[in-house]
């Protein structure tokens, strides 16, 4: 059975600006899409198998954009171990 993986790039409000004032701008980041490249390079998986957050590390309270984006990488997550199981299963 393979185990499904995936990378979790953490701090990526830390690497650029645009993300540190507003978390939506994840995706649209030159700077988090060459980290998420490299991250999948190093590990040998695909860019989609990367899935940056950013951390609560320093808030007092929560942000929902915050909120939303490390709802959506459990999502992939979760999808990831369903799929896993469904090789599983059906072999």
């Amino acid at each position: 059975m393979d185990i499904p993986h995936v990378i979790l790039l953490t701090k990526v409000d830390q690497v650029c600006k645009a993300v540190e004032a507003d978390v939506q701008y994840v995706y649209r980041s030159r700077i988090v899409k060459e980290r998420v490249h490299k991250a999948a390079e190093l590990m040998g998986l695909p860019m989609s198998f990367v899935l940056p957050v950013k951390n609560y590390s320093s808030e007092l309270s929560v942000n929902c954009n915050t909120d939303i984006l490390l709802l959506s990488a459990l999502n992939c997550i979760l999808h990831s171990i369903s799929d896993g199981f469904d090789d599983y299963t059906s072999s």
